[in-house]
């Protein structure tokens, strides 16, 4: 399931609206990621229990960092405003082509949200980077953890499912990487 670095400069939000931010950004990650499992559970009752235990491995990581744009230094007291990233770590084979831009979206209205319009041109101050950690190098409990054992642990008995869907995804994508190619090499 999801992980995130949230990178929030000190003093960005006062009273509650940080904890606000952080818990809405771990609600978007697991609806998004979770997105991917529902539609392989035939019965509709596991999906509240599977949210349960995906919401309970989606841990968010603030970390205070000064930021310097050009050379100036950005935060709540600059012109400028805060600057925000957030690194976010999926499991390979859980990101399809709705979850990069679903999830920027939702990032920067939450964050918009969250500044309640206290500084300029928002759009130019928040990151969205997304990484898929490799099958097999997510660890936990001190073992590697692959696609497979993550779907399992949040939707017991769906996890080759998941393997199977994301090697139906690959074989796909092979066999149009080799369709263009043997296009490009006719045409030259």
């Amino acid at each position: 399931m999801p992980m995130c670095d949230l990178y929030i400069p000190e003093g960005a939000f006062a009273g509650d609206v940080e904890s606000k931010l952080v818990k809405r950004v771990s609600d978007l990650l697991v609806e998004h990621e979770m997105r991917r499992i529902v539609d392989l559970v035939e019965d509709a009752s596991l999906v509240r229990a599977s949210l349960e235990r995906a919401a309970s491995i989606a841990w968010m990581f603030v970390h205070r960092t000064d930021t310097y744009v050009a050379g100036q230094l950005s935060g709540p007291g600059t012109a400028m405003g805060p600057v925000y990233k957030f690194v976010i770590s999926i499991p390979e084979g859980q990101i399809d082509g709705e979850f990069v831009p679903a999830i920027n979206r939702d990032i920067m209205a939450a964050v918009h949200e969250a500044e309640d319009g206290r500084w300029p041109r928002l759009g130019a101050r928040v990151w969205v980077h997304v990484h898929e950690i490799l099958d097999g190098r997510w660890g936990a409990g001190g073992q590697p953890k692959s696609l497979e054992d993550i779907v399992n642990f949040v939707a017991p008995g769906y996890g080759k499912r998941a393997v199977d869907r994301w090697n139906e995804r690959l074989d796909t994508e092979a066999v149009a990487l080799v369709t263009r190619g043997q296009r490009s090499a006719a045409e030259a």
